[in-house]
């Protein structure tokens, strides 16, 4: 029957890309699509289990050539003066390998989707998992109607809040700790340490494979806060000097090893895939490691889709996305990293009933 179903719904939504959005909606929009992407296979099969039943190399190739299609409807979402906000979650065919594999391909899937939306009469998209990392969203904009987010604003607000609350909660301060940022030239990283050395953060180190972004990065950073000791590098090595370190890359396996920690470190995830392995989890338990870019959604919330994620969070950059679309912004104000719209979006956010969530690993991978 779920066969039946995704056929029906794939074919539906081929129509949809075809006519022009006028044909079904007219000119007013209203609502926001989520747009995912399956991390590895395993995604596939767990929302398609009948999948697994035919070859990976096979199904993978088929995959390749499939348009964009709605995978689950968001319902329970509503905005500051209670109006019901119409969402769904769309999902393209390739998974993060893949997508880093073939970017033109990629960017081919991604404006489908968003035509899609706009067919669908939705005024808000949002880019999640490596959609947004092949995606030049400023230049993007100019051409289309929606609203078009990274969704890393708010990731990084809410990891940020998260980051200072897991140093308290250690008898930590930040403005007393050794702080690394490894993936700092990033959507989410670039934020995540703006705002990080706007509260109280003194002391930090910022990572990334590329020098000259590093270099760049470090003078923007200095500029702006020139009191604080802002350190760069590209050597991972370097990591066993720091108290607490926080991962935001786009690698789509693990980078940090267990000889890359000191006794005791901190280790904050922001990254999807994540960039620590179980190994790691599991070979240094003098260490505390969290999965963090998480929010906890407000309760009437749901939908048939499962991330993977525990107590009933969602990705920071899909709650940006029902923000945007629930709070009612403008196009105009949505401009990422910008001081004025990460305040709008965190007081929104908290209107809504959106807070920040993270939680702490064990040694079989699971939360404390």
């Amino acid at each position: 029957m779920k066969v039946v179903s995704l056929i029906l719904r794939a074919i539906v939504d081929l129509v949809f890309l075809v006519f022009p959005a006028r044909f079904f909606y007219g000119k007013n929009r209203a609502g926001f699509v989520f747009l995912s992407n399956p991390r590895n296979i395993h995604d596939l099969y767990t929302k398609y289990p009948f999948l697994k039943h035919f070859n990976e190399s096979i199904t993978k190739r088929a995959l390749r050539y499939m348009w964009p299609f709605a995978v689950a409807k968001v319902y329970g979402l509503n905005s500051l003066d209670k109006k019901h906000v119409s969402g769904w979650i769309f999902g393209i065919s390739l998974t993060a390998e893949e997508i880093l594999k073939d970017k033109t391909r990629a960017r081919k899937k991604i404006k489908q989707a968003i035509r899609l939306a706009e067919n669908y009469g939705l005024r808000v998209v949002g880019l999640g998992g490596y959609t947004s990392s092949v995606t030049d969203i400023s230049e993007m904009s100019k051409y289309i109607d929606p609203i078009l987010t990274s969704g890393s604003t708010y990731t990084a607000v809410v990891s940020a809040e998260s980051v200072a609350d897991i140093v308290l909660k250690y008898k930590k301060n930040l403005e007393n700790i050794n702080i690394a940022i490894v993936g700092a030239t990033g959507s989410v990283g670039k934020i995540f340490t703006h705002i990080l050395l706007s509260k109280n953060a003194r002391r930090v180190r910022i990572f990334s494979k590329t020098l000259e972004n590093l270099e760049r990065l470090h003078k923007e950073l200095i500029k702006e806060h020139p009191s604080k000791d802002i350190s760069y590098s590209v050597d991972l090595s370097n990591l066993s000097s720091f108290d607490l370190i926080v991962l935001a890359t786009n690698a789509p396996s693990a980078l940090i090893q267990a000889g890359h920690l000191k006794g005791g470190a901190i280790v904050y995830d922001i990254s999807q895939p994540k960039n620590i392995s179980q190994n790691v989890v599991v070979a240094r338990p003098d260490c505390f490691f969290f999965e963090g870019g998480l929010v906890r959604q407000p309760s009437s919330i749901r939908y048939h889709f499962d991330f993977k994620l525990n107590g009933g969070s969602i990705f920071g950059c899909m709650a940006e996305t029902m923000i945007i679309a629930a709070a009612e912004f403008d196009k105009g104000l949505v401009k990422e990293g910008d001081r004025a719209y990460v305040e709008l979006l965190r007081d929104a956010g908290f209107a809504l009933g959106f807070t920040p969530y993270y939680y702490e690993l064990n040694t079989h991978g699971n939360p404390r």
